[in-house]
């Protein structure tokens, strides 16, 4: 892929692949393995138009054997799965009204920009050892050896039933009584005969969902909740080869209110316990024991242990892997976080500089109090605003910029491309009154912009490029090895070519008091940015670095 990208890096990559298929001078095993792997590419394009996506798929994963490379690979039972799903997906995607592959990569792009994750597919089956935990509406069909069923203590929810409406599918909406002049309110007949009805039909739906969650077990079913232990005979006062009173199971507020009630039938054929607190406390106990014990064993173990044998054991538990202080480090880093790190290591010199030099009495300066939403809006703001003038600026037609006769003609002409650029639907008005259009027009007017104008004119203004490239490991980390690398990206913000080389610029928003804060904490950033230029400039170098600050006015050489 290198190869390829290296023959005419200016074109974008399927063109180099078509160029190499084209190229005889090419290198004959190279040009054999992309010539074929074009004309199945070409042979699956002119698949589309009459194959489903799903079916398409089909045929990609099975010729080219995919499925069985990630098979092969660990976890490649899962991997496979997640396969199997995506061909899912794909399914459901024909049955809505897009079709073809165009609208399928989008939908697919749409998921991953908003972060839309199905999570990985199912692979156990109900033979895996395994627990697998689901509720009880899920569990519905299906069987299992043991059975846990938590939460029998759970109220139910009757929230419905103390609502000032009820609806009710048959006997229509029952309402409570107002007096809007004392302003209190009643249960009126109606409304607790809707709400004595709703409580039973809901009663009765709990009741169904419990003898579904009691009849999954095969060998033993674990019931677990807390409750309040039942008084001393609250359950003698019926019969107890009958069943349980309606009375007592419609005012039954948890499970339990149903379950307990049976444990004191006779001719029984189950065993139960119910653990007070001091039982459970008690077995607690107990297993602090029994790991006392074993610690103890442990312990009495190793004093029998002879010398070389303790040797050993200290050696291998005390061996420290010698470059683990590298895991923490990123092997791929951003310009960004850099530049934060070297601005909180200038903080932290400047701090404790202060700090040596401290008077002996410090006058204590009051912090005035803000509240957070004011606080997170002042921080905020600026980088909105910079975010807001990179983004007309990347915008700007700078081919067609014409030379300002008068200041007002500036802010015209300003405003006028703020407003051509909400009506295209690239700036929102919200964002675009962010905008200083004196600090735009002053920019407008510098040398620099009108050098941005012939270089557009030529084709040779570029703006937003992003880079990644390699750097040796120790400009990024101090302690790495000499012959690490990491990975450095960035955007930048642009640059174009003069006959003599390459000219860079950056936008700084920043509020500072002078062009020597800039620089110091942007110079880094820009030597990183230069250096990229320099290795894909396409023989030219960075001749120039220009920081153009806003709040200064003013264009900063580095």
């Amino acid at each position: 892929m290198a190869q390829l990208r290296a023959a005419d890096p200016g074109l974008p990559f399927f063109q180099c692949v078509q160029q190499y298929v084209s190229d005889e001078s090419a290198k004959a095993e190279l040009a054999e393995k992309v010539a074929r792997f074009y004309e199945m590419l070409q042979q699956y394009r002119r698949r589309i138009p009459y194959t489903p996506i799903h079916r398409l798929l089909q045929e990609i994963l099975d010729e080219s054997g995919y499925r069985n490379y990630v098979t092969a690979l660990p976890a490649g039972e899962q991997r496979r799965a997640n396969l199997d799903m995506l061909m899912e997906k794909a399914v459901a995607y024909e049955q809505t009204s897009y079709h073809g592959l165009f609208h399928f990569i989008r939908y697919i792009d749409r998921l991953m920009k908003y972060d839309i994750d199905y999570g990985e597919a199912e692979i156990i089956s109900e033979q895996e050892n395994a627990v697998r935990l689901m509720s009880i509406h899920k569990s519905k069909g299906l069987e299992f050896p043991v059975v846990f069923v938590c939460g029998m203590g759970k109220s139910f929810n009757e929230q419905d039933l103390n609502s000032s409406m009820i609806f009710h599918p048959e006997f229509g909406i029952g309402l409570k009584w107002f007096d809007c002049g004392k302003r209190t309110k009643a249960n009126t007949l109606i409304h607790q005969i809707f709400s004595m009805e709703a409580k039973r039909e809901n009663l009765g739906e709990e009741l169904r969902v419990l003898y579904v969650a009691l009849t999954r077990a095969k060998e033993k079913l674990i019931l677990a909740g807390s409750c309040k232990l039942p008084e001393e005979g609250q359950f003698t006062g019926y019969d107890r080869t009958q069943k349980v009173p309606f009375s007592d199971r419609y005012d039954a507020g948890c499970y339990w209110d149903w379950v307990l009630p049976v444990l004191g039938l006779e001719n029984k054929n189950y065993d139960y316990t119910i653990w007070d607190e001091e039982q459970m406390l008690a077995e607690q106990q107990r297993q602090l024991q029994d790991t006392a014990v074993q610690h103890r064993n442990i312990l009495e173990a190793l004093q029998h242990v002879s010398e070389a044998e303790t040797e050993e054991l200290t050696e291998k538990f005390s061996w420290k892997y010698a470059w683990r202080d590298m895991g923490t480090h990123k092997q791929k880093v951003s310009v960004s976080e850099l530049k934060h790190r070297a601005m909180e290591e200038r903080s932290e010199e400047a701090e404790q500089t202060l700090n040596t030099a401290e008077p002996l009495f410090p006058q204590e300066i009051p912090t005035p109090y803000l509240p957070r939403f004011v606080q997170e809006a002042s921080e905020n703001a600026g980088a909105l605003y910079g975010t807001m003038v990179h983004r007309f600026l990347e915008c700007l037609d700078f081919a067609a910029l014409p030379e300002f006769v008068s200041e007002k003609q500036g802010l015209h002409y300003v405003k006028t491309q703020i407003d051509r650029l909400c009506t295209l639907g690239r700036m929102t008005e919200v964002d675009a009154k962010r905008l200083n259009w004196k600090q735009l027009r002053d920019f407008l007017q510098t040398d620099t912009a009108k050098r941005m104008r012939s270089a557009a004119q030529a084709g040779m203004l570029e703006r937003e490029k992003p880079f990644v490239m390699s750097v040796p490991a120790q400009l990024v980390w101090e302690e790495s090895k000499p012959e690490e690398e990491v990975l450095v990206q960035g955007i930048i913000d642009v640059f174009w070519e003069e006959e003599d080389g390459i000219v860079l610029l950056d936008y700084k928003t920043d509020r500072v008091d002078n062009s020597e804060e800039l620089i110091r904490r942007y110079k880094k950033q820009l030597e990183l940015y230069a250096d990229a230029l320099n290795r894909f400039g396409a023989g030219k170098t960075v001749k120039e670095i220009l920081i153009y600050s806003f709040a200064l006015a003013e264009e900063i050489v580095i």
